[in-house]
């Protein structure tokens, strides 16, 4: 087991799913809107994780919307990744994150938290309006239908000493890091690699990181809200 198995599950976990059909269907897939991510990231992930090449190609969502797949047809494949602790089929509630992770190093855990946020996450910015001054603070959320997944989730980030909101709404359950400082340790820690993400400040997260340096807050003299990624 190895970090990069482990982004793997996270990825999976939020944006994947592992079809082992009565008719002998055998396949293991990936959708995401970003052709870029596709190609980059999941592609050589595959082929270094699983050794094997994958194939992507573009489909159209239930709203019409061009999306991406990245898929892998093979049994054995697929019977290997239940195996490490994603379940076949509608995963939705029954989604638990793996021993083997849980009980792993940092590099193992961070790269799982990885996965689901690249799947999953949202960067933003936060929009707090004030009688003089109206603030923004970066911000970097995500939510989920499975509680038990958001929970430990954020059990790994309280261990990295990552500060984070919980919040519930709904069948929906979700956590919210905002402010400088809470999202620069998030940046520091465990990161994006989807590009959008890696992006959506108008920053990569290395020079994000060395920007907000330790202001608690920064004024926004036009306010204007970045657009969302997800």
């Amino acid at each position: 087991m190895n970090s990069k198995l482990a982004y793997l599950v996270g990825l999976i976990g939020g944006d994947g799913c592992i079809y082992m059909s009565k008719r002998c269907e055998y396949s293991v897939h990936i959708v995401d809107d970003c052709l870029e991510f596709h190609q980059t990231v999941i592609v050589p992930l595959f082929e270094e994780c699983l050794k094997a090449k994958p194939t992507v190609a573009p489909m159209k969502t239930h709203l019409k919307r061009i999306t991406y797949r990245t898929r892998l047809r093979s049994k054995k494949i697929a019977e290997n990744l239940v195996n490490l602790g994603i379940p076949a089929g509608k995963k939705t509630f029954s989604m638990k994150t793996p021993a083997w992770i849980l009980e792993g190093d940092k590099q193992t855990r961070k790269s799982y938290v990885r996965g689901w946020m690249d799947a999953e996450g949202c960067v933003t910015r936060l929009l707090l309006k004030r009688k003089k001054k109206d603030y923004i603070y970066p911000k970097i959320s995500m939510h989920v239908a499975n509680a038990f997944i958001r929970d430990e989730l954020c059990s790994i980030l309280e261990g990295f000493g990552i500060r984070f909101s919980k919040w519930n709404s709904g069948n929906m359950h979700g956590f919210a890091i905002t402010g400088y400082k809470n999202t620069e340790r998030y940046m520091t820690v465990v990161g994006f690699t989807h590009p959008r993400k890696l992006t959506s400040w108008g920053l990569t997260w290395h020079t994000m990181g060395k920007t907000i340096g330790c202001d608690s807050e920064r004024r926004s003299e036009s306010v204007k809200l970045a657009p969302s990624s997800d």
